[in-house]
């Protein structure tokens, strides 16, 4: 079922601002991935949810809703436009990991910014902490990858589930740490046996 919005202003036409419904609506769905909850329609209802002392507060209820996760998890995943992971093609002989491991080296290169970014966004420390953070997360499979931090294995009993552990670890290399240097984004910039440079 989708719902087309037909109630756009023509292009060129002067900014139109929105009622507090609608900004109710906007602040859900970007914040909660959902529909505003009682309490924010209930304000939205009054006509205060517009005013600055009212909606700052709404806004900083929301962010301490367990609902963020959602945010957490698809924001970053589309600003870094992890996506592109799935499609990319390392070279097979110097990378079989990447292709041939039972749990592919792509899912734990793809949950690392997300980490890093969840960390940065609950424990709010500065945004420069995105791209040169003194702390990372690894797996053991991305301990192989990247180089030895001291990262315990997951366990294995035999056929039994795997647990993929991911620890927090300090980094004193400034390559190490940060969402644009991480193995996610290198391999989405990189071909199958050299750098891009230009799209890095």
């Amino acid at each position: 079922l989708y719902l087309y919005d037909t109630s756009h202003p023509e292009r060129g036409a002067a900014p139109v601002e929105v009622d507090d419904f609608e900004l109710a609506s906007r602040l859900s769905f970007f914040f909660w991935g959902s529909i505003p909850d009682e309490a924010l329609l209930e304000i939205a209802a009054s006509g205060r949810l517009s005013e600055q002392d009212t909606l700052a507060a709404q806004i900083d209820r929301m962010l301490l809703d367990k609902r963020m996760k959602r945010f957490c998890d698809s924001f970053p995943s589309q600003w870094l436009q992890l996506d592109r992971l799935v499609s990319s093609v390392p070279d097979r002989n110097r990378f079989p990991d990447f292709y041939f491991s039972k749990y592919r080296l792509s899912m734990h290169m793809m949950l690392e910014p997300l980490l890093i970014f969840e960390t940065v966004f609950v424990e709010n420390r500065p945004i420069t902490q995105l791209i040169d953070s003194d702390f990372t997360y690894r797996t053991a499979k991305l301990d192989q990858a990247y180089g030895p931090l001291n990262c315990a294995s997951g366990k294995n009993s035999g056929d039994q589930v795997t647990t993929l552990t991911f620890q927090r670890l300090p980094v004193t290399d400034r390559r190490n740490g940060g969402v644009i240097t991480n193995a996610a984004v290198m391999t989405m910039t990189s071909g199958p046996e050299r750098t891009k440079p230009i799209t890095r």
